[in-house]
């Protein structure tokens, strides 16, 4: 199903693309939606997902109020 999208936009920006969009043989609508949809999956494969115990011990290290670079100085002594 499509749906109607408004945008406001420069007037610069909007000639550039509907140039580009003519060059391009294709509409600026399809751009505009291949557009989000790169993005969505950009995002997607950015996500990083942590499991519980991650999340526990990143909790405790906030409450410790260890920094980061002493963790890192611990994790470095730890497996020389």
């Amino acid at each position: 199903m499509n749906t109607k999208l408004t945008l406001l936009l420069d007037d610069d920006v909007i000639k550039k693309a509907k140039d580009y969009s003519k060059s391009n043989e294709t509409s600026l609508s399809k751009l505009v939606e291949e557009y989000f949809k790169a993005l969505s999956e950009i995002q997607q494969k950015h996500k990083v997902k942590t499991s519980t115990i991650v999340s526990e011990i990143a909790g405790i290290l906030k409450v410790a109020k260890i920094s980061e670079d002493d963790y890192t100085d611990y994790l470095i002594e730890k497996y020389k």
